[in-house]
C-alpha cells in the first residue's frame, strides 16, 4: 500500500487454504519480514490442524525465493510451486482475493469517513467477513469448512461505529466516567473481543456499547478526515450549482424557442380559473332572466 498503516506496516500477506478457501492475512512492515511472518503462521495453522503444509504456491517473487526460505520448506517436505513470470491468471485465487480484498477497504474507509492510514484495519476486517460468506458454488462457509462448525453471526457490527468501552471500576473513582468514547475497527479471530481506535491507538475490548446511527465527523475528526469530506461536500455544492446554472440556461432557450417562461404558467393557470367562474357566473345571471325562462319553455 502506498500509505503506511497506523501501526507502521506497509505491505499485507494473503494466505488460502486450497480446500476449504479460508483466508489469513498479516501485516508487514518491510518485505524482509516475510520469512519471520511466514514461518510463525505455518507453525500456527500447523499446531490447529495436526497436519504438515504440503504445498506452497507463489508467484515467484524475490521475497519467496530466498536460499533460507527453500531450505526450510524442503527440510519441512513442503512443495514449492511457482508460477511463470507474468501469469498471474495461474494463481488465480490469490490475485482475485486481493482484489476482493482493495475493493472492500476502499468502500469501507469512504463510508465510514476515516482515514487512509487505516486501511490495515479495514482490510483485516474484510479477510474476517470473507471467511464468514460463502464462497463460489459451495453451501458452506469457509469458516465451517476450516473449524468444523457454523459461525454465529451476532457479533457483527457496522465498521467505523461509534463505540462506548467501560472502564473497569478498578481503574476509576467514584466520579469518573464509566466509559470512553472510541471508533470500532475490527475483530480478534482468536477471542470475541472487538478491535477499538482511541486517537492513534488500536486496543482491543469486550465490554463495549455500539452507537452503529451516528455517521457524523464530530468523533476524532483527526481519525475521521474531516477535511476530506468537507472538500467533497464542496465539489458537490459546486455541481449542483453548475447544473442550476445549465437548467436556467435550458429554460432560456426554450423561451427563444417559443416555450413560456415556468412562473408564466401559474399566471395562465389563474388567469383560465378566473374565465371559468366569469362564465358560471354569467349562466346563473341568465337562467334567471324571465325572457330566459320563457324562451326555454317554448322550444320544443
Amino acid at each position: 500500500m502506498p500509505i503506511a498503516l497506523v501501526g507502521g506496516s506497509k505491505y499485507y500477506l494473503t494466505f488460502t487454504d486450497d480446500k476449504t478457501r479460508y483466508k489469513w492475512i498479516l501485516l508487514m512492515k518491510k518485505k524482509s519480514d516475510f520469512e519471520a511472518v511466514f514461518h510463525a503462521w505455518r507453525q500456527r495453522v500447523e499446531m490447529e490442524t495436526q497436519q504438515k503444509l504440503q504445498r506452497f504456491r507463489t508467484d515467484g517473487g524475490g521475497e519467496y525465493t530466498s536460499n533460507t526460505l527453500l531450505s526450510a520448506l524442503f527440510k519441512a517436505g513442503t512443495k514449492h510451486e511457482k508460477t511463470p513470470a507474468y501469469t498471474p491468471e495461474m494463481n488465480g485465487v490469490s490475485e482475485r482475493l486481493n482484489r476482493t480484498l482493495v475493493e472492500a477497504t476502499k468502500a469501507m474507509l469512504y463510508d465510514a469517513e476515516l482515514d487512509d492510514s487505516w486501511w490495515g484495519e479495514a482490510i483485516m476486517t474484510a479477510t474476517y467477513l470473507r471467511n464468514l460468506l460463502p464462497t463460489g458454488d459451495r453451501m458452506t462457509t469457509p469458516f465451517e469448512e476450516w473449524k468444523g462448525i457454523r459461525p454465529n453471526l451476532q457479533h457483527l457490527r457496522i465498521f467505523g461505529s461509534e463505540c462506548w468501552v467501560q472502564i473497569p471500576k478498578q481503574l476509576r473513582m467514584k466520579l469518573n466516567d464509566h466509559a470512553k468514547k472510541g471508533i470500532f475497527v475490527g475483530y480478534r479471530d482468536t477471542q470475541n473481543t472487538y478491535r477499538v481506535a482511541m486517537r492513534d491507538k488500536v486496543l482491543t475490548y469486550q465490554d463495549i456499547r455500539f452507537n452503529e446511527t451516528l455517521r457524523e465527523n464530530a468523533l476524532y475528526p483527526e481519525i475521521r478526515g474531516s477535511t476530506d469530506k468537507e472538500s467533497h461536500d464542496s465539489h458537490d455544492k459546486e455541481d449542483r450549482d453548475e447544473e442550476v446554472g445549465d437548467y436556467n440556461e435550458d429554460q432560456d432557450s426554450d423561451i427563444g424557442r417559443g416555450f413560456p417562461r415556468p412562473g408564466l404558467a401559474n399566471k395562465h393557470q389563474q388567469s383560465s380559473r378566473f374565465c371559468e367562474e366569469d362564465r358560471n357566473d354569467d349562466t346563473s345571471r341568465l337562467r334567471n332572466d324571465p325572457l330566459y325562462s320563457t324562451v326555454r319553455d317554448t322550444v320544443p
